[in-house]
């Protein structure tokens, strides 16, 4: 959701940089970034001079339309970091004898979606196999493809994950009781179809009505935090992280309180499900889509319409 120019590229370039630091000769190519494009890839490199012109690290682009000549040359020179496209990779692990992925100990999939959907699941799933143990993975993506999904969670490690479908259930099901009533608001009308089909849409101010108390849970997702931030800037309140489960653990009673005060203050507390717990619905979501063909009939309106409702969303920020 972020515009152009807004720091997309430099979340990945500049811990890279920090990382690595400066050239290491004869310790091979320590950091790798995947692009599903020629373009992606030769900006990508673009940035990565300029926020590196300070450091003596080396470089490397290996796509198509270059020689394979000249990119022969310049792996001779044992660049810190290579940006390529799948293929043109894949094609110079099979010609070059002595070049290895095992020294890499930062790699980028870069539009990882945008990988998959023009065909390189295969070549993603080979450069992952030869890659080492101790190396940090990280995948950036749009959206989230089954097959993407598998992969991710196949290659990455505790991957950070976040479905709405299944924090939905979850929070009904473990933070509503039977005795209380509750409103689900969502975007459009396809996604209350897919949810509850005799749910009445209102607008979030009904939770609580004709001088009744309610509590209202909202589902953002990281696309959904600056739109989060704004409103809180409109309003002029206060918003502060959630404690992490490693804290609620060595003090739940303290905590809980502290989050209860906060809430009394009108401050907003954000924070996400436990992962584990997490999983455990996402699966079996799928389950239930995979096995009603109306479910799975809705989800394409749905997804369409979501689109729209996001256009219309940027438009107004």
């Amino acid at each position: 959701m972020a515009r152009t120019g807004s720091g997309k590229t430099a979340a990945l370039l500049v811990p890279m940089l920090q990382k690595l630091l400066q050239h290491v000769p004869q310790a091979g190519v320590r950091a790798l970034i995947l692009s599903p494009t020629r373009d992606l890839a030769v900006q990508t490199l673009k940035f990565t001079k300029e926020l590196g012109r300070f450091t003596d690290l080396r470089v490397s682009l290996l796509v198509g339309g270059d020689t394979m000549q000249n990119q022969f040359e310049e792996l001779a020179q044992n660049p810190d970091i290579i940006i390529a496209t799948p293929g043109r990779l894949m094609h110079h692990l099979a010609e070059v004898d002595d070049m290895s992925l095992r020294t890499v100990e930062y790699v980028v999939f870069d539009e990882a979606d945008c990988l998959f959907s023009m065909g390189f699941s295969e070549q993603f799933h080979k450069i992952l196999t030869q890659l080492s143990e101790n190396h940090q993975t990280l995948l950036f993506s749009a959206t989230l493809p089954s097959a993407l999904a598998e992969v991710a969670k196949a290659g990455l490690w505790d991957p950070q994950l976040e479905e709405k479908y299944a924090a939905l259930l979850y929070s009904t099901r473990e933070h509503i009781s039977s005795d209380q009533q509750t409103l689900i608001f969502v975007s459009t009308k396809y996604h209350v179809k897919i949810l509850k089909p005799k749910l009445f849409v209102h607008r979030v101010g009904r939770a609580a009505s004709a001088g009744r108390t309610g509590t209202a849970f909202s589902l953002v997702t990281s696309e959904d935090m600056p739109f989060l931030l704004d409103l809180h800037l409109f309003l002029s309140k206060l918003i502060r992280a959630a404690p992490t489960e490693e804290e609620v653990l060595q003090d739940m009673d303290g905590i809980m309180s502290e989050i209860d005060q906060a809430v009394a203050n009108e401050e907003t507390v954000y924070g996400h499900f436990p992962q584990t717990v997490v999983d455990l619905y996402s699966d079996r979501v799928r389950e239930i889509i995979n096995l009603s063909t109306d479910l799975t009939a809705m989800q394409i309106p749905c997804t369409r319409a979501f689109c729209l409702y996001s256009k219309d969303k940027s438009r107004t920020i």
